[in-house]
């Protein structure tokens, strides 16, 4: 799914690259489907609104104003129920923070936030 999704970072990808028999046309593969890692990774310290801004900033083009990265944070967070966790720590082994499910959906939020703006 890396190499798909077109996340592949180490090795060497050789061929074409199918989906459902056609060959991957990547901008329009990437408007229509989305990529999340099966593990939630996130700093435990980070408030769920950080976590969001934070993958805004370092991940859109520089050219993205900060108040419309940061309005569509706000979207996103909306849209997936995040709204009233926005100021909450995501936690870890040893901090309490969000139950499971939330976090997939913060993992999920990183990505849209990066996907529809850029």
């Amino acid at each position: 799914m890396d190499v798909v999704a077109g996340r592949k970072t180490v090795g060497t990808i050789k061929g074409k690259i199918m989906v459902n028999g056609v060959e991957k046309d990547t901008k329009l593969f990437q408007r229509l489907s989305g990529y999340v890692e099966q593990q939630d990774i996130h700093v435990g310290t980070s408030t769920v609104r950080e976590a969001l801004r934070f993958s805004a900033l370092m991940r859109l083009p520089i050219s993205v104003p900060e108040e419309k990265r940061n309005r569509f944070v706000e979207d996103v967070m909306g849209l997936l129920g995040l709204s009233k966790l926005g100021d909450r720590l995501i936690g870890d082994e040893s901090i309490a923070g969000l139950s499971a499910g939330e976090l997939k959906l913060v993992t999920i939020a990183v990505e849209l936030v990066v996907s529809g703006l850029s």
